[in-house]
């Protein structure tokens, strides 16, 4: 739910500051390689820890920056980094029912 909530007050403050000049940009970054990924479940960082996502789902911080600066140059309402979360948000947006069951599916495997 904190997700929508940031994504809906994004929105609103976007239409609500463009008369003034200013914008706000909705970043949906997906998973993106950072060290995040090696704080385990007591919050302490592990450089062992394994990464349990395969390779492909995760984005460079380069890459990520890169795309982050353009949405923002250009001014866009909102930008998904990850190509897999651009088709996961594609998929929400049209077929909300199969896309719970996907994420479903993945909470049960533990990926989310």
């Amino acid at each position: 739910m904190s997700k929508f909530a940031v994504r809906t007050l994004g929105e609103c403050l976007d239409v609500e500051l463009r008369p003034h000049g200013a914008s706000v940009t909705v970043i949906a970054p997906g998973f993106i390689e950072t060290e995040i990924f090696k704080i385990n479940n007591q919050g302490v960082y592990d450089k062992d820890l394994p990464v349990e996502l395969p390779q492909f789902l995760i984005a460079s911080p380069d890459k990520a920056a890169r795309k982050i600066i353009k949405a923002v140059l250009k001014r866009k309402p909102s930008i998904v980094i990850t190509k897999h979360a651009v088709v996961l948000e594609w998929l929400n947006r049209y077929f909300p029912v199969f896309s719970r069951f996907i994420a479903k599916k993945f909470a049960e495997k533990g990926v989310i």
